[in-house]
């Protein structure tokens, strides 16, 4: 086992999937962090999903 925390996913990018879903848009949360990968901005950090990484998913989805 690892001591590790278990990875969860980034409530705002998996908010906008369900979001996107009600409105029959197909899309996964694992394509859009593919496609929108925040950058990390300090060592060790977790990278997580701004305001503006939102917005480039959504405008991308056609909201």
């Amino acid at each position: 086992m690892s001591d590790k925390p278990e990875k969860l996913p980034d409530s705002g990018l998996m908010s906008l999937v369900l979001i996107a879903r009600f409105h029959q848009i197909a899309v996964t949360y694992e394509g859009l962090w593919h496609k929108f990968a925040p950058t990390v901005k300090a060592i060790g950090q977790e990278p997580q999903f701004g305001e503006q990484e939102i917005l480039l998913a959504a405008k991308s989805l056609g909201f």
